[in-house]
């Protein structure tokens, strides 16, 4: 009886220890330190929608370390997720209580666009820029696709360099292809990084014939490389 009473003690307090750290350890939290994986703390020992998550590959550390001005040999690429609206209103009917719908949202009319793009730099100077996607009405109609190549860069007073922390900016001329028939050419482009991260690509509207409503498209880098192809960034994968 002496020896189950003991026992008994040692399970209560194995729980007691145990249920107030399940209390307020969140789930991902448990699950990090399962892994050996460090987190971003806050006052709460949560992880929320707006926690920052810190970039751990080591390639960009050395690379800012050792380069803190930026390299102007690089290859970049990734995808394009972007929209284009019909008009600037973003709600179609005034259908409060079905908010949540894709209609109430954006316009039947409004473009979605998905493909990819990929850029090569030389000793600063853009060797290759390509882009393709496909664009297609979210009412599922009027679908086709696009090319954007033949870059030729306007930089040539300054040298295009990947800046890790900052605008990598480059301007120049390509052409654009439709249903894979390259309908305007000599369209003045501007491709815009921000931080390795994010890119966008502007057409001049004046010579698509406002194909792309004036609006720019969008996308993120996925991986940037030096010359001798190690990674500078390469953020995670779905």
């Amino acid at each position: 009886m002496k020896q189950q009473k003991i026992l008994m003690l040692k399970v209560a307090l194995a729980f007691g220890t145990v249920l107030p750290l399940a209390e307020f350890a969140s789930p991902q939290l448990l699950a990090a330190y399962a892994q050996s994986e460090s987190l971003p703390a806050n006052n709460n020992n949560t992880l929320t929608a707006n926690t920052p998550m810190q970039m751990t590959n080591s390639t960009v550390n050395e690379t800012r370390a050792n380069n803190l001005t930026a390299i102007d040999t690089f290859s970049a690429e990734g995808t394009i997720g972007s929209v284009i609206l019909s008009n600037m209103s973003t709600s179609s009917n005034n259908n409060t209580s079905n908010a949540t719908t894709t209609a109430s949202v954006l316009p039947g009319k409004t473009f979605v666009l998905n493909g990819y793009w990929h850029l090569e730099v030389d000793n600063g100077n853009v060797t290759s820029f390509d882009a393709r996607f496909t664009k297609v009405h979210l009412d599922a109609t009027n679908r086709h696709t696009h090319e954007i190549a033949n870059f030729t860069s306007s930089n040539n007073s300054s040298s295009v360099k990947a800046e890790i922390n900052g605008t990598t900016t480059i301007s120049g001329t390509s052409d654009v292809a439709l249903n894979n028939v390259t309908v305007w050419h000599d369209v003045k482009t501007t491709i815009i990084m921000n931080d390795l991260s994010t890119v966008t690509i502007s057409l001049d509207p004046s010579t698509t014939g406002n194909h792309f409503s004036g609006q720019s498209i969008y996308g993120v880098v996925n991986a940037v490389k030096d010359r001798n192809g190690n990674e500078l960034a390469n953020f995670p994968q779905i």
